[in-house]
C-alpha cells in the first residue's frame, strides 16, 4: 500500500514514515522546510530515515553507508549511534567493521501502535455517518 505522510521530516512524520516502510509499505514524505523549524534538524530526520531503509533489507558497514551521502563519516556514525541506541538498528562487529542492520520489532510495535489511532478514528467516522443517516429528513417506512 501506498501512504502518504505529511510533516515527512518532523519527529512524530519521520518515525512515521520509518515504521511504514518497516512494514514494506511506499512512503511518500511530504514537508515544509521553512524557518519555523529548523532546517537542519529536519535534514537530520530525513537522513536518519534514509539511512534506515539502507541498512533494513542487507547488512551494511558503516562507511558504505556513509558513501550514501555528502556529510562526514562523523555525522552517519553519530546517526548510526542514535539509532542502535533507540533499538531500530543492531550493530555488530567483524574486525575493525562495524556492521548494522535493522531491527523490526521496535518498529512494528509503533506501527500497531499508530493504526489503533486510525482504526478509532475511522470507527468514529463510521459511527458518526450511521447516526446523520437518520438525521430529521430520514423517515423510516415501518
Amino acid at each position: 500500500m501506498r501512504y502518504l505522510v505529511t510533516g515527512a521530516a518532523g519527529f512524530i512524520g519521520s518515525h512515521l514514515s520509518e515504521a511504514l516502510r518497516a512494514q514494506g509499505h511506499d512512503v511518500v514524505g511530504l514537508d515544509c522546510f521553512t524557518d519555523y523549524y529548523d532546517i537542519a534538524l529536519k535534514e537530520e530526520n530525513a537522513r536518519g530515515q534514509e539511512i534506515l531503509r539502507l541498512v533494513w533489507r542487507q547488512e551494511r558497514a558503516a562507511g558504505e553507508v556513509a558513501s550514501h551521502f555528502d556529510v562526514s563519516r562523523p555525522a552517519i556514525s553519530k546517526h548510526l549511534r542514535i539509532l542502535r541506541e533507540a533499538g531500530l538498528v543492531q550493530e555488530r562487529r567483524s574486525g575493525t567493521q562495524r556492521l548494522y542492520t535493522a531491527r523490526a520489532e521496535p518498529l512494528l510495535e509503533m506501527r500497531r501502535f499508530l493504526e489503533s489511532f486510525w482504526d478509532e478514528g475511522l470507527l468514529a467516522i463510521k459511527e458518526a455517518a450511521e447516526a446523520g443517516s437518520k438525521g430529521p429528513g430520514d423517515h423510516d417506512p415501518t
